[in-house]
């Protein structure tokens, strides 16, 4: 719901303002806002998830990074965002630490 009420929310400020930053800002945060479950859920059962469909992300996202020609802040900041929350994924997935078992 957090999600949806920010996009929302930057739909209408976007339409209002004029400022079409304002709606790519709100979308960045709303996907962080639905992203921390699923970082907080990876931490603790990194078996449940597929490194290979992050990693697939990060490399996408360096790519669409690569492509950039005016390097302003509302042209980069999506795809680096992209970038950095698909690696931290990765990461999580990786990482040798113990964490919780899944019981199932």
């Amino acid at each position: 719901m957090a999600c949806l009420v920010l996009a929302i929310l930057g739909i209408v400020l976007w339409q209002t303002t004029k400022q079409p930053s304002i709606a790519l800002y709100a979308s960045i945060v709303a996907d962080f806002t639905g992203m921390v479950p699923a970082m907080i859920k990876t931490y603790k059962f990194p078996k449940t998830e597929i490194w290979s469909f992050f990693f697939l992300d990060t490399v996408a996202a360096i790519f669409i990074l690569m492509a950039i020609k005016n390097w302003r802040i509302e042209e980069f900041s999506f795809p680096l965002y992209l970038m950095l929350i698909n690696f931290a994924m990765v990461l999580l997935i990786v990482s040798p630490r113990k964490r919780g078992a899944l019981v199932g």
